[in-house]
């Protein structure tokens, strides 16, 4: 990483390197097949299996054929590695407004527990894309604007999907198999908006806004899960991957409105008034206000009678499309007020926290085929359990 100063120009950049090996190895099983594209060859297949021995001397990779190849091999995963560069670039436009940009390559180490996993397979980076720019604008040495916006590409997350594949062992019997790749991918797009003011020593505080808007094909390995299983192909029998679309993630928020205030006063603030009391005092307030999380409505039947918000729906069937309903607005209102006084030659600070200060309620969960937290389908199904 370096930084070259121009003048008014300030330029930053570098490079970072990743490398991983992980060591799992993988079955696979040697192609015997008559008539099949992949005969004498190896492939992948993540199960367990009595496919032993060696094949007929004749029969096989060149490498063994003279000598009988084994039926069933271990092949260890490759090792990973990328080079990510990122560039920042800042310059003032006049004496009270200041611009930036940058840009940068970022990787995430895939989760071992899902490489080391039955399902798993040789997993690449997770590899994030990011270019932002932004403002920051004075009005004063006591007001600030900062306007930023952003956007992200992810690329090869990890996800599961089926897939078909042959079995040498059962003359290629065609089987579904549940995988863990770098299929997803999704983009993130945003714009955040931030003042501070401050008034004189006492009052200082924070007002922001996000716009994000955040999806992508799963938002996470197994989101999809459901959907792939209830899809099959009604010709062969076999399951067919769900589709691949690009849509709201599970924790999308588009909307969010949060700040923080802070209210303080000095040492012998107003000695001698009847505000005196006041010395030492100080107020702390946080808020966020935020749109809820998005989640898929399923068919309002009696299958579906206990199917909350974030779980799947009965059959793989929903209703309307893939996370497009959203619960309640997220509300959070919490303050802390201290007061510092003496005790015995010995500093003293007593603190009241208050969280969710005007007792807001928010919804967590409703039931998905209602979009309610009631549903009577549940609660007729719960009587007829109960008599």
């Amino acid at each position: 990483q370096n930084r070259l100063d121009l003048g008014d120009v300030v330029v930053e950049g570098g490079l970072r390197y990743d490398y991983y090996r992980s060591g799992a190895e993988r079955t696979f099983l040697l192609d015997l097949t008559q008539g099949s594209p992949t005969i004498n060859q190896y492939v992948f297949l993540p199960k367990s299996t009595d496919y032993r021995g060696t094949a007929p001397v004749g029969e096989g990779p060149a490498d063994c054929s003279a000598t009988g190849c084994p039926l069933t091999v271990f092949r260890t995963d490759q090792s990973h590695d990328y080079l990510s560069p990122h560039i920042q670039v800042a310059f003032p436009v006049t004496r009270t407004t200041n611009f930036r940009l940058s840009y940068a390559h970022q990787v995430q180490v895939p989760d071992f527990g899902l490489i080391y996993d039955f399902r798993g397979t040789d997993l690449d980076f997770g590899r994030t894309i990011v270019f932002e720019f932004g403002m920051r604008h004075s009005f004063s040495a006591d007001a600030v604007l900062d306007i930023s916006a952003y956007n992200k590409d992810n690329l090869s997350n990890t996800s599961e999907r089926i897939f078909t594949l042959f079995d040498p062992a059962a003359n290629n019997l065609p089987i579904s198999q549940l995988l863990i790749t770098n299929a997803d991918f999704g983009n993130v797009k945003g714009i955040d908006l931030r003042y501070d003011r401050r008034f004189g020593n006492l009052f200082n505080g924070t007002l922001a806004y996000t716009f994000e808007d955040a999806k992508s094909t799963g938002s996470d390995p197994f989101s999809l899960f459901d959907l792939g299983r209830a899809t099959v192909d009604q010709l062969s029998g076999q399951g067919l991957p769900p589709p691949q679309a690009i849509l709201p993630t599970d924790q999308s928020r588009p909307h969010t409105l949060a700040g923080s205030f802070a209210l303080t006063f000095p040492n012998d603030w107003k000695a001698g008034t009847g505000v005196a009391w006041l010395e030492n005092v100080g107020m702390f307030t946080t808020f966020r206000f935020a749109s809820g999380t998005a989640f898929t409505r399923c068919p309002d039947n009696a299958d579906n009678a206990f199917a909350f918000s974030g779980s799947g729906c009965a059959n793989g069937q929903i209703a309307g499309d893939l996370n497009g309903a959203r619960l309640p607005m997220l509300k959070e209102f919490d303050m802390r007020v201290t007061k510092g006084f003496g005790l015995g030659g010995v500093d003293v600070t007593a603190y009241v926290d208050v969280r969710n200060l005007f007792n807001l309620t928010n919804t967590l969960f409703v039931y998905s085929s209602t979009n309610d937290v009631r549903n009577a389908e549940a609660v007729e199904q719960q009587w007829l359990s109960d008599f």
